[in-house]
């Protein structure tokens, strides 16, 4: 069974509420996915074969809840690729470049020989090194996922937008895509 199968027979759906137009050719609405209240956004290819985008948005809403309740189930493995591709070590590199925190008690100590105990982040947060993977997945929320779906059978993919608390990355945003495959791939840090 290839994931867009998969996808159609899956027996679960998070429904897609109060779904707005953002321009001709996309619509917003919200979903809650992975214990969050998301923005989704849903964006078609131009196509001046389909007028009726509002048609094509019905006829395809039953498939993204589906979807959407795909992505639910799989937030581990999401959390996987980051883990693969090297995340907890920009993070902790991004980190240690925040401003560091020292042991107020050691005051005789010269600042340089001082290490810091921990890092104050741009949110006011502090962050203590090493961070692992728990504390990594448990600071990751998901804000927004973008459905980009295409006109006839090009490859759909889709953009799962996250942020951190504490914010390891100074306000920039942990990108995933999710390929018309089923696998997930890192998109980068965007912001």
């Amino acid at each position: 069974m290839n994931h867009l199968e998969e996808i159609r027979n899956f027996p679960e759906r998070i429904k897609i509420e109060n779904i707005t137009p953002d321009d001709v050719f996309s619509y917003t609405g919200k979903a809650s996915v992975w214990g969050e209240e998301i923005n989704i956004n849903i964006c078609f290819d131009d196509s001046p074969e389909d007028e009726n985008q509002k048609s094509l948005l019905e006829n395809t809403l039953p498939f993204l809840e589906k979807y959407l309740a795909w992505i639910n189930q799989h937030r581990q493995e999401a959390l996987q690729t980051l883990f693969d591709d090297n995340i907890l070590e920009l993070a902790e590199d991004w980190t240690s470049s925040a401003e560091p925190y020292y042991d107020e008690s050691e005051e005789d100590e010269d600042e340089d020989d001082k290490e810091p105990i921990c890092y104050i982040m741009e949110d006011g947060q502090k962050v203590f090194l090493p961070i692992t993977e728990q504390t990594f997945s448990e600071s990751l929320h998901l804000t927004a996922i973008t459905f980009n779906c295409p006109y006839e059978d090009e490859e759909a993919f889709t953009e799962i937008w996250c942020d951190c608390s504490p914010d390891y990355f100074a306000y920039h945003s942990v990108l995933i895509y999710l390929n018309a495959d089923g696998s997930f791939e890192n998109g980068g840090l965007q912001g």
